[in-house]
């Protein structure tokens, strides 16, 4: 399966003329601004959330001659979401990063539903065909019974999943009212909501929160992909993390 490789645009001085003299890109400045700090401060937690993207990386670059086609894509289709979630996060655009972590678990479940219900296939690929198609679509792939179909194998795996689903849909998927609070400061005669934070409660959630989805992710792919992963070392690897994250026992084989 193909996976990002660096672009170089050698960004010298004359081509960035311009940057940071808008209030967009002066807002995306500050954003990486405070990436840099996140990861001089919270070194622990970016240590933890590079070993989950080099476990979504190695595992997208082993699928090569997989019949399962539409799970690896899902898979590829998983990292790319962990990295925005994680972009977001470490630019302490904490509630926008869990909305895309809400994505990062859907993908994957989305995987784990159709290698275990191959009729699903034909129901998802036609989705666009007619508004009936489309009903029916969205009825196969209801949350709901994509998490009991996860329960009837893992049990304990299906309510950790749950319960981080749920977490991003109350801190930013959802116009909640904690995707709001979380971000608001109440001044002298006025309320002002910031787009970045320098809470660092809400950092530190965000940043563990990032680490469970992608921890979460990859371990049901390794459900799909049973025996590439064991074979390849990738399982052990990813109980090694879930020791690390401590909290996230439940993931465990």
């Amino acid at each position: 399966m193909l996976i990002d490789r660096p672009i170089d645009l050698k960004l010298e001085a004359p081509i960035r003329h311009g940057w940071a003299k808008d209030d967009l890109s002066q807002f995306l400045t500050l954003a990486e601004q405070q990436g840099w700090a996140t990861f001089v401060q919270q070194r622990q937690a970016f240590g933890l959330l590079t070993s989950v993207e080099a476990l979504l990386r190695s595992a997208a670059s082993m699928l090569t001659n997989t019949e399962d086609i539409v799970p690896a894509l899902l898979l590829l289709r998983t990292h790319g979401a962990y990295l925005a979630s994680v972009r977001l996060a470490i630019g302490t655009q904490c509630p926008d990063a869990y909305a895309v972590m809400r994505v990062c678990l859907e993908n994957a479940l989305y995987a784990f539903y159709i290698h275990r219900t191959p009729s699903a296939l034909a129901v998802w690929v036609q989705r666009h065909q007619s508004a009936q198609h489309k009903k029916a679509a969205r009825q196969e792939f209801a949350h709901s019974r994509l998490i009991e179909c996860l329960k009837k194998e893992q049990k304990r795996t299906a309510q950790a999943i749950e319960e981080l689903y749920e977490r991003t849909i109350d801190l930013g998927a959802h116009p909640n009212e904690r995707s709001i609070s979380a971000n608001m400061k109440m001044l002298q005669e006025e309320v002002r909501l910031n787009h970045l934070t320098d809470d660092a409660l809400v950092i530190k959630m965000a940043l563990k929160t990032a680490c469970d989805v992608g921890i979460a992710s990859v371990a049901l792919f390794r459900n799909v992909f049973r025996e590439r992963f064991d074979l390849s070392g990738l399982s052990d690897k990813i109980d090694g993390i879930i020791k690390d994250l401590g909290a996230t026992t439940c993931f465990k084989r």
